[in-house]
């Protein structure tokens, strides 16, 4: 359950997860179409804010499978809500 972010998860390597996705080449862009409204949550990276959130979802879903899809981080989100609190502020 997160409560407060733990730095650790994003500084514990040079690389971030985003970059360590990319160098290792399983970054995957699809395009999709879905008709649920989906708005409130905000998955880039242009704050330290989004890079906690982004951080906190990779270490957690990476450790159940590596190769998680959109699907299992919005899954994730409804299990955890509160996670969306992080980069509030900038939705």
């Amino acid at each position: 359950m997160y409560n407060k972010y733990d730095e650790s998860l994003f500084l514990s390597t040079s690389m971030n997860p985003v970059q360590e996705m990319i160098k290792s080449k399983t970054l995957v862009n699809y395009k999709m179409k879905n008709n649920i409204d989906n708005s409130n949550i905000r998955l880039t990276m242009d704050y330290l804010d989004d890079l906690k959130l982004i951080s906190y979802v990779y270490q957690k879903l990476s450790k159940i499978n590596p190769n998680f899809t959109s699907s299992d981080i919005l899954n994730l989100l409804k299990l955890e809500p509160q996670l969306m609190d992080i980069n509030k502020e900038f939705v």
